[in-house]
C-alpha cells in the first residue's frame, strides 16, 4: 500500500472562516501554525517517509501551482463570498510554500 496524502481541504474549509486562534489543530512536522509551513517542513516529511526531499518539493510546487491556476474559476465561479475570497487570499501571502508559489490575486 501507497501512503498518499488527502485532498487540501483546510484551505477553504478553515481559513475562510474568522476564529480567534489560527493555530493548525494537530502539528505538522512540528508546525504548530500555518506560517510555519515551508520548505524545510515538506523536507522533512519526505525525508522521514523515505522519500527525495527534491521530489516532494516538486511534488508540492506543482500541486500548488495548479492550485493557483484554478483560483480565478474558484474565486469567482463557485459563489464564494467576498470575504472568503480576501481570507483566503491573505492567507495564501502568509503561509511561506504558499507564498513561494506566487500571489492569488
Amino acid at each position: 500500500m501507497t501512503p498518499r496524502l488527502t485532498p487540501l481541504y483546510d484551505q477553504v474549509s478553515t481559513v475562510a472562516w474568522t476564529r480567534p486562534d489560527r493555530k493548525l489543530a494537530l502539528k505538522w512536522m512540528g508546525a504548530r501554525e500555518f506560517g510555519d509551513i515551508n520548505r524545510e517542513s515538506v523536507t522533512r516529511l519526505a525525508t522521514k517517509l523515505g522519500h527525495s526531499p527534491k521530489k516532494a518539493i516538486e511534488l508540492a510546487l506543482a500541486l500548488l501551482a495548479k492550485l493557483k491556476q484554478a483560483w480565478p474559476d474558484i474565486a469567482t465561479g463557485t459563489g464564494l463570498a467576498q470575504e472568503h475570497r480576501v481570507a483566503i487570499e491573505g492567507h495564501w501571502g502568509r503561509v511561506p510554500l504558499l507564498r513561494e508559489a506566487g500571489s492569488l490575486a
